[in-house]
């Protein structure tokens, strides 16, 4: 998911912007729908696999007893991890339109994500203590989830908004 996060806003936005050019410039299209069109785009390509991966997992501890119920709040909180990073690399690429800026937040983004696993499993106690409980224990990961979340919805909005602000979104 990782590989996938990084490499499809750059493929899907940067690398578009650059061969179609001429095509996008005889449209009556806004920055504003430009923006959104190719954020729901690259965020719809990224959701089918990643919520597979989800849905696959929690089949694996819900359906198969693979892992006890209890690592379902860390499997979700891992899982949302290259779902940050894709928001970040596809905002970047989106409002800078540079394909250096692009691989920029892709380095920044791959280089973090083993800082965040030791920050959870080292700052944050309780996950790696609730791995083998039978029953799902929600206290601390739901604030986890819930800043996430928030994290996920801020740089989304954010990037719709600066892209709308742009006067040249080609």
């Amino acid at each position: 998911m990782m590989f996938c996060a990084s490499i499809l806003p750059i493929t899907n936005i940067v690398n578009e912007r650059k061969k179609q050019l001429p095509f996008l410039m005889s449209l009556p299209v806004s920055s504003a729908r430009y923006g959104a069109a190719k954020l729901l785009s690259t965020l719809g390509m990224f959701l089918v696999p990643w919520l597979t991966l989800v849905a696959a997992a929690l089949y694996m501890i819900l359906g198969r007893h693979v892992l006890s119920n209890g690592a379902i709040p860390t499997m979700l909180i891992l899982a949302n991890l290259p779902l940050i990073g894709f928001c970040l690399i596809t905002g970047t690429a989106l409002v800078a339109g540079s394909e250096f800026w692009g691989n920029a937040a892709v380095a920044g983004v791959n280089s973090s994500y083993w800082l965040v696993w030791y920050l959870l499993a080292s700052q944050v106690p309780s996950p790696p203590h609730t791995w083998a409980s039978p029953v799902a224990v929600w206290r601390p990961a739901a604030n986890i989830l819930v800043a996430q979340f928030g994290l996920i919805v801020l740089i989304l909005g954010l990037t719709l908004y600066l892209q709308s602000r742009s006067r040249n979104f080609l």
